[in-house]
């Protein structure tokens, strides 16, 4: 009699476990419990929980030597530094041992299509969920969604992240799950689809007003246009991405929707839907109100950078050092406490 072990997965099975895949991968970026005393505590412990389940379900891989080498180096160097208290410490090696663990999971279902998949889908997801939130709150309509989503002053919006840079990153990351969904998938309603939710995703950057997300967008539409390029040069063309031209046109559609969303209010608040795609331009001024340039700030973090270059300020020591610094310029007035990167937040 054949063992339960030994009895070949169906299709059936290998869904459901691209599903669960999915929905581990888009969770952390929705999760919308918050309580102090530590503000992103439940967020870290459900990204936690969702990557020791992916790994868990993924296939048995093994790690790199020279990956693991570098991942033992850092493990070393933070666990020996003096710099920060030593809980922060055991938390990086905890986060760093974490990054082991998904490479070997990587590893191993990269050679099945299973994570890739997952992965993008699952990107996908969070990011159109988020762009339903997000222009909800943008045009003030998400109170009835309270207390499982904030809801920001209008022309703010940034989902569920309770950050605008962190909500143009979900959107980047999702952008580029449906550049990989286009390459893979030759249907041509799903390619149109997608074109189509892409065109939405944009808008959400667009009224992020946020700079981050107008860089990650350039980075995606120019790298992804070169190899579209490359594509239709090659001996055997693939055209397989889209068109070159309709991969660069991302950002002249960027500032279209970034002058056209605020017009599109019927509150009768579009002047401050105006204002706030304005801050685009505006934060980036030497003479921004209060010293609140972002000139002033990349002066300010140079200036610390400068300083430590080599050991840091140690891990979330970043607003200790901005406070108690002594800048040859001006300061920019307000408190740093994250990295304003979703990346860097999970990761």
């Amino acid at each position: 009699m054949t063992s339960e072990a030994t009895l070949p997965r169906t299709p059936s099975s290998d869904n459901w476990r691209h599903l669960l895949r999915l929905c581990l991968i888009a969770f952390p970026l929705l999760c919308p419990l918050v309580a102090g005393p530590s503000a992103n505590a439940w967020q870290l412990l459900t990204s936690g929980v969702c990557a020791a389940l992916l790994l868990f379900c993924s296939p048995n891989g093994s790690l790199g030597r020279g990956l693991l080498a570098w991942l033992g180096l850092c493990v070393a160097a933070v666990t020996l530094s003096t710099h920060g208290p030593m809980d922060m410490r055991l938390m990086a090696c905890t986060v760093l041992a974490a990054v082991g663990l998904l490479a070997v999971a990587g590893a191993a279902a990269i050679r099945q299509n299973a994570i890739p998949s997952a992965l993008a889908w699952g990107l996908l997801l969070a990011g159109a969920l988020n762009v339903l939130v997000g222009l909800l709150q943008y045009y003030k309509l998400a109170d009835a969604l309270v207390p499982w989503i904030t809801s920001p002053t209008f022309g703010r919006p940034w989902g569920t992240l309770r950050q605008p840079n962190q909500f143009a990153t979900s959107i980047s990351l999702a952008l580029i799950g449906v550049l990989w969904l286009y390459v893979t998938w030759d249907s041509r309603r799903m390619r149109i689809s997608l074109i189509a939710a892409a065109v939405l995703l944009i808008a959400a950057t667009a009224a992020s007003g946020s700079r981050t997300g107008v860089l990650q967008l350039a980075l995606i539409a120019v790298t992804a246009g070169g190899v579209a390029w490359k594509e239709r040069r090659a001996p055997t063309p693939a055209r397989r991405l889209p068109p070159p031209l309709a991969l660069l046109a991302m950002l002249p559609l960027y500032f279209a929707l970034n002058w056209l969303l605020p017009h599109l209010s019927a509150t009768g608040s579009g002047g401050k839907a105006v204002a706030s795609a304005g801050a685009l331009v505006q934060r980036l001024q030497p003479t921004a109100l209060g010293n609140e340039s972002r000139l002033t700030l990349w002066h300010n973090v140079l200036s610390l950078i400068a300083e430590r270059p080599f050991t840091g300020w140690g891990w979330g020591e970043l607003s200790y050092a901005h406070f108690m610094a002594v800048y040859p310029g001006p300061r920019f007035p307000v408190l740093l406490d994250n990295a304003h990167n979703l990346s860097l937040i999970h990761i």
